[in-house]
């Protein structure tokens, strides 16, 4: 299955370079009045996974490019990925809520 992606809108304003796949809730920017056209897999997010074997403690922040004004998300520690982001997946940093490689802790 494939996004499907709808301008995304915040506050009940519509952002005029963004759209939101209303699956798995993965940002794209594409160019103003422009219709993203491309295919990706869609992968719908499950919860956060929180008690997962490899996560470890929160290294650092950075701002979300995605995000409507300043956000800052919490990167934490991870074994098999060097580092990950709870819940939002940001560019080349793992997510723990779209990972495959989930083991509960012991």
């Amino acid at each position: 299955m494939n996004c499907v992606f709808e301008p995304f809108v915040h506050r009940g304003v519509a952002a005029k370079a963004v759209s939101k796949c209303v699956t798995c809730g993965r940002f794209i920017n594409h160019g103003i009045g422009v219709r993203p056209t491309i295919e990706l897999e869609c992968k719908p997010a499950s919860e956060p996974r929180l008690d997962c074997r490899y996560l470890g403690n929160a290294v650092r922040c950075q701002q979300c490019e995605s995000c409507q004004g300043t956000v800052r998300i919490k990167i934490r520690a991870c074994e098999l990925y060097g580092e990950c982001t709870i819940g939002k997946k940001l560019d080349s940093i793992a997510c723990c809520a779209m990972c495959d490689s989930y083991e509960k802790q012991l």
